[in-house]
């Protein structure tokens, strides 16, 4: 019986770079690639981080990438730059530094008709940093397996996580007269939702998304979706013999409360290969 319960929660367990983590907690232990989105303001003393939304960390091809809307980077007198996308890691004496891309992509699209597959940032960092090696930072998934390749009765759940504007918080203390600085913390806190297939299709539904719906069964507390761009969705499947897998279905470009608009992974998969093949040809 307990060889029996053993094989049952192993089957549970989900592969994470190496690890395996039981199915009740696989959202805590992906969290960690799931990174809100900063932009180091260059030249800005005071206030030298802004955030938009969320984005993911994926290795791909023995590099790695931070994946991300371009749409968090703005428009007109507010644009980033996505040369200035940063992550957070931890230096060798324990401080928390931000470190910015050794390569950017936008995707551009051939044909007007896909315009709107254009929403896509790629950020590639490098290997090691400061004699610290970054490679753990980044998710090792197998992306040739999507909602679109795993039959849909071996899904066992969907789910987005991400950084919702309405939970971020920023706060400025005093200022401080010898510097002029003042002193300034921002907190967030991250979200899952759980989705699954839209029951159907809305006239206004982009194209060249997965539209997705909040599951009925697992209800969430998210009042606004703002702040959701970029976050990585994920699905659990599992195989011919009953083994849990973690697979990522795509990303959030647009969502509203009842509904989310997702680029596939295979689309993410593709956009990536053209970056390393590009960089292939340099």
């Amino acid at each position: 019986m307990i060889d029996k319960f053993i094989r049952a929660r192993a089957l549970l367990s989900v592969s994470i770079n190496g690890l395996w983590i039981g199915y009740n907690n696989l959202p805590t232990a992906v969290r960690r690639f799931c990174a809100p989105a900063f932009f180091h303001n260059e030249g800005e003393p005071t206030f030298d981080l802004t955030t938009r939304g969320s984005a993911i960390l994926l290795r791909f091809q023995g590099r790695n990438f931070a994946v991300l809307t371009h749409h968090q980077l703005g428009k007109g007198v507010h644009t980033l730059e996505a040369k200035d996308f940063t992550i957070g890691i931890d230096d060798r004496d324990g401080r928390k530094v931000g470190l910015t891309p050794v390569a950017v992509t936008r995707v551009s699209a051939e044909s007007y008709a896909a315009k709107n597959l254009e929403d896509l940032q790629i950020c590639e960092y490098e290997d090691v940093w400061n004699g610290r090696d970054l490679t753990d930072r980044f998710l090792k998934l197998d992306l040739s397996h999507t909602l679109e390749t795993v039959p849909s009765d071996a899904i066992k759940g969907i789910f987005a996580i991400g950084f919702p504007s309405e939970l971020t918080a920023v706060e400025i203390g005093e200022w401080d007269e010898d510097t002029g600085d003042p002193p300034m913390s921002m907190r967030f806190q991250w979200v899952k939702v759980h989705l699954q297939p839209a029951a159907a299709t809305h006239p206004f539904d982009p194209d060249n998304r997965i539209i997705l719906e909040p599951d009925p069964k697992a209800p969430t507390t998210l009042s606004n979706p703002d702040g959701l761009s970029g976050a990585p969705v994920f699905f659990v499947w599992q195989d011919n013999n009953n083994q849990a897998w973690l697979g990522l279905a795509g990303m959030v470009t647009n969502a509203r409360i009842d509904r989310f608009a997702v680029y596939s992974t295979i689309y993410i998969r593709t956009a990536l290969q053209q970056h390393v093949d590009a960089a292939a040809v340099e």
